[in-house]
C-alpha cells in the first residue's frame, strides 16, 4: 500500500510540474516567451555579429584613425636596391632598400632599431622620386603606418647623399 501511494504522489507531482511548464509556454505567466524552433527563451541581450579575425566588424568604421596610434619616425640613411611601381596605389612607388643607419627624429619613438643592415620596402610619393636611381644613397624620414593586419614603411623628406 505504501508503494502504491508513493507512486501516485510522484505521478501527481510530475503532472503538476509538466502542466506548469506548458502553461508558461502558452500564456507567458513568467513573462518569458519561448522560441518554438528551439524550445528556449530568446536571449535578452542581442548577440552581436562576429567577423573572421583580421577583418573589420560588420558596420564598423574602417578608417585608420579608429585605433590607437603611437607616433613614430626615424631618420634613416639607406641604399636604393630597386624601384618598382606600387600596384595598389598609382601615386606611390616602392623602394627596396638596405638600411645603413637609423636614429629617432623629432622626439618621436624609433619604431625599430633592428632594421640596420636589413632590407625593407619603403613607400614614396611618385613626386619625390625625380632623379632617383638604383644605387643612390639617401637620407629620409621613415615612419611605420599600419597594424598587425597590414602596414608598411613610408618615407618623406628625401636628401640625396650620392
Amino acid at each position: 500500500m505504501k508503494i502504491k501511494l508513493g507512486i501516485l504522489i510522484l505521478f501527481l507531482i510530475s503532472l503538476l510540474i509538466l502542466s506548469g511548464c506548458k502553461a508558461d509556454q502558452q500564456n507567458g505567466e513568467t513573462g518569458a516567451t519561448v522560441d518554438s524552433s528551439t524550445g528556449y527563451p530568446p536571449p535578452e541581450i542581442p548577440i552581436p555579429e562576429v567577423s573572421p579575425p583580421g577583418y573589420p566588424a560588420p558596420g564598423s568604421d574602417t578608417s585608420p584613425s579608429t585605433g590607437p596610434v603611437r607616433e613614430n619616425a626615424s631618420a634613416m640613411n639607406i641604399e636604393v636596391l630597386s624601384i618598382t611601381p606600387n600596384e595598389k596605389n598609382a601615386e606611390d612607388v616602392i623602394l627596396h632598400v638596405k638600411v645603413n643607419s637609423s636614429v629617432p627624429t623629432n622626439g618621436l619613438d624609433e619604431f625599430n632599431s633592428n632594421l640596420i643592415g636589413q632590407e625593407i620596402d619603403i613607400h614614396l610619393n611618385v613626386a619625390d622620386t625625380a632623379n632617383l636611381a638604383v644605387g643612390n644613397i639617401l637620407s629620409l624620414t621613415v615612419s611605420y603606418r599600419g597594424d598587425e593586419w597590414g602596414g608598411g614603411y613610408y618615407g618623406t623628406g628625401i636628401t640625396f647623399e650620392s
